[in-house]
């Protein structure tokens, strides 16, 4: 858990430089804030709604410009490349 929680901030800072502010969610966001340390497997986080319908594309970019691969399912999925 603690090593997803890294790879979140990681992502945290890449995007915060483009003005990019995730939120993270999910299991992961629930136990950092109760502090348990259960089995997590992803990493959930959201981006504000603009970066996915009129900077989809400006997204898109900088998203590839980064060590991190996304896959595709009924919600968008983000995945660190390993």
């Amino acid at each position: 858990m603690e090593e997803k929680f890294r790879n979140f901030i990681k992502v945290t800072k890449i995007l915060n430089k483009k003005g990019i502010v995730p939120v993270l969610y999910g299991s992961l966001g629930l136990y950092q804030i109760i502090g348990e340390r259960g089995s997590v497997n992803d990493i959930d986080f959201l981006i504000p709604e603009v970066w996915l319908e009129e900077k989809w594309h400006e997204f898109r970019n900088i998203w590839n410009h980064t060590n991190f691969v996304w896959m595709m399912s009924m919600n968008m999925n983000f995945l660190i490349r390993t």
